[in-house]
């Protein structure tokens, strides 16, 4: 049975570098299958549940065992080496045809600190992601004082298509104590999100958006409502990522 994947990938600073060495910049998804088959972080969903050709991941969604919890999934971020003060990450997704949609659910995005998420909303850390529900693309973020317990929404008014590209790209920077962070996310080159976050206070610990996790899965509370109706496809492709240094 093929399963939800996520896949981690590990930053070195200043530049986006791997530890295989991967040039900086672009990433192609042969890259990403290389390193995952050696990779430094931790995952679950095994990496026969992903397939790659053409330079394009293909990731499956199948509804899980039980019916219980959306297509099966998981969220695992992994640490970019080294501290950052801000992170750019584009990538292109593609939903097969047939896609079954059904209620929403999410794909990637960026994270820092204890990178929130399930439910649980914690001060000390940050992750927006973005989801897809009621026919549109909408910003999902966990954050320091996010109004209801499983993170804030924020619609961007762009249509979900299949058998299309799109790209997404997310600049996201933590901020510090006393000074507010920021989300800017752009969808095929227009801008449909930018806000500013104060995302720590002076109780805070001292984090920083350090976390790139890439998700694709159904699901919200756990409820057997999210669970697809069939097996659907998405596609990743066209990678690149940027990250500052922490002054």
């Amino acid at each position: 049975m093929r399963l939800f994947y996520v896949l981690c990938i590990a930053l070195a600073l200043p530049t986006s570098i791997f530890a295989q060495n991967i040039p900086r910049g672009e990433v192609t998804p042969s890259d990403v299958y290389a390193f995952l088959q050696n990779t430094q972080c931790e995952w679950i969903s095994g990496i026969e549940n992903v397939s790659i050709n053409d330079s394009v991941l293909t990731i499956y969604h199948d509804p899980t065992p039980g019916g219980d919890k959306g297509s099966t999934h998981f969220i695992t971020p992994c640490p970019i080496t080294g501290a950052t003060d801000a992170i750019t990450v584009s990538y292109k997704v593609k939903f097969a045809p047939g896609f079954d949609f059904k209620l929403g659910g999410k794909i990637h995005g960026v994270c820092g600190g204890t990178c929130p998420s399930g439910g649980k909303p914690d001060p000390n850390g940050m992750m927006a992601r973005m989801i897809w529900k009621n026919g549109t693309f909408q910003m999902y973020l966990y954050h320091r004082d996010q109004e209801g317990q499983f993170g804030d929404h924020f619609d961007t008014k762009v249509p979900i298509i299949t058998d299309e590209w799109i790209q997404f790209t997310y600049h996201v920077s933590a901020g510090t104590k006393t000074t507010p962070g920021s989300i800017r996310v752009s969808i095929n080159g227009t801008d449909v999100f930018s806000k500013n976050f104060q995302f720590k206070d002076e109780s805070s610990d001292d984090w920083t958006t350090n976390k790139f996790v890439v998700s694709a899965f159904h699901g919200g509370d756990g409820a057997p409502k999210w669970v697809p109706d069939r097996p659907s496809i998405s596609h990743l492709s066209e990678i690149v990522l940027e990250s500052s240094a922490k002054k």
